[in-house]
């Protein structure tokens, strides 16, 4: 029979971890104020990111708007249109603006034409 005690396998110390102290690596601290309970808090501002990223985005929503207007143009002349009507639709709007047809099926432009007009 085997002997499980802690002192003779030493499974009783395996909590201990295997690594040296000094390979551990610590988080430069500015002042105690980012320490809590010994661990390094970091702050992030939730209002300057969405700023930020309003700024960033501020041309590309200006840009969509123009392309969504060329859309909505050419959807409104064909209200009903249906299959390759619809595919050949999308192929001009597509030689105008630039963007994939395969876009213009989603969420952005076609869903979004139907939901303002009700369909």
């Amino acid at each position: 029979m085997a002997d499980y005690d802690i002192g003779s396998t030493g499974v009783g110390n395996l909590h201990h971890g295997f690594s040296k102290s000094k390979d551990l690596v610590s988080l430069p601290v500015n002042n105690e104020a980012q320490l809590t309970n010994g661990y390094v808090t970091l702050s992030w501002k939730k209002e300057n990111s969405i700023a930020k990223s309003r700024k960033h985005d501020k041309k590309i929503h200006q840009k969509w708007e123009v392309n969504y207007k060329i859309f909505k143009s050419y959807r409104d002349k064909q209200p009903d249109a249906r299959g390759k009507e619809l595919e050949e639709l999308y192929k001009k709007v597509s030689e105008q603006t630039g963007i994939s047809p395969y876009t213009l099926k989603g969420l952005m432009y076609e869903y979004k034409w139907r939901a303002e007009q009700g369909v």
